[in-house]
């Protein structure tokens, strides 16, 4: 895979190629099929595939300090569309100067006069240039070089699959639901921190997880959870909230609780996947209570199918 970080190096591509465009947060199940549909076109054809995607996500270019909104970090978006078999990423830095770029211009500048692009690949709903014009219809009327494919819109259980659903999934605690529009289950990633330890001694080991608050997190509330270390995948349940046990420690974190483990976390790189909304967070009168919904919570984890 070659990463593209400018025009000059996307011009200077010397092989036919198809190019696929969009932010593609999450890689959801309307991503994935439109990049299927994409690598499909270039094996038949025998061209190299192209993503052009935008760093950073435009929302958090107009807002440097926004928080609890992507799908997906960026460098995990590189490694999955490697994994895929992306021939070259074209990285385009979101600035100034192309978010005040008309889609004409854009277009004009871009892809016009790139002999050796010969489709571009678009969704349902992508829209370029500082007047978030329809680009479907400028590219067709445009590029008469180019084949312009745009994506049916893809449906689940009549609803769009789109990064705004999932993340409204994701507010409202259906983990469940968002991981039918993701195609997996939704993850949070990252080092695991020294915590408030209420429970670590008395039960199971509690991993305080630093995660990049980049990404959206699941509605406050103890989820049913499975968690990756060491490449070894362990039932757990995560609370996601400001631990109030109790006392209410105010900050929000994400403490996971993982069953049939009993080694020391402290630094280890964790994944925890979210399964399933279990229960609302609680403050407890004492600690025995704490421990007591905590065995409860165990059981039910026990089990979860």
């Amino acid at each position: 895979m070659n990463l593209i970080t400018n025009l000059a190096a996307f011009k200077a591509i010397q092989e036919n190629f198809i190019l696929a465009v969009g932010n593609f947060d999450g890689l959801h199940v309307g991503h994935q099929k439109l990049l299927s549909h994409f690598l499909e076109n270039a094996r038949k054809n025998s061209l190299k595939t192209c993503v052009l995607t935008f760093k950073p996500h435009p929302k958090i270019f107009f807002d440097p300090k926004l928080t609890n909104f992507l799908l997906m970090d960026y460098e995990t978006k590189i490694q999955e569309l490697k994994i895929m078999g992306v021939d070259y990423i074209f990285e385009l830095p979101f600035t100034e100067e192309i978010q005040s770029t008309s889609a004409k211009e854009f277009i004009s500048e871009y892809f016009e006069d790139n002999k050796y692009m010969q489709a571009i690949h678009l969704g349902h709903d992508f829209a370029l240039g500082m007047g978030k014009e329809d680009a479907y219809k400028l590219l067709k009327s445009c590029c008469h070089h180019l084949q312009v494919y745009q994506e049916k819109r893809w449906e689940i259980d009549n609803n769009v699959c789109s990064s705004t659903l999932i993340r409204e999934c994701l507010e409202a605690g259906d983990v469940k639901r968002a991981s039918l529009y993701l195609g997996r289950n939704y993850s949070l990633s990252g080092e695991v921190i020294r915590g408030l330890g209420v429970g670590n001694k008395e039960l199971v080991p509690t991993a305080n997880l630093s995660w990049n608050h980049q990404l959206i997190t699941p509605k406050s509330g103890v989820y049913f959870t499975k968690t990756l270390v060491d490449n070894e995948w362990y039932d757990s349940i995560t609370n996601i909230g400001h631990s109030p046990t109790v006392v209410d420690h105010g900050e929000k974190r994400v403490e996971t609780f993982l069953l049939n483990f009993s080694q020391t976390l402290y630094t280890a790189n964790i994944t925890v996947e979210f399964l399933n909304y279990h229960r609302e967070e609680m403050n407890f009168q004492s600690k025995q209570a704490l421990l007591e919904q905590i065995k409860s919570d165990v059981q039910a984890r026990k089990d979860y199918a």
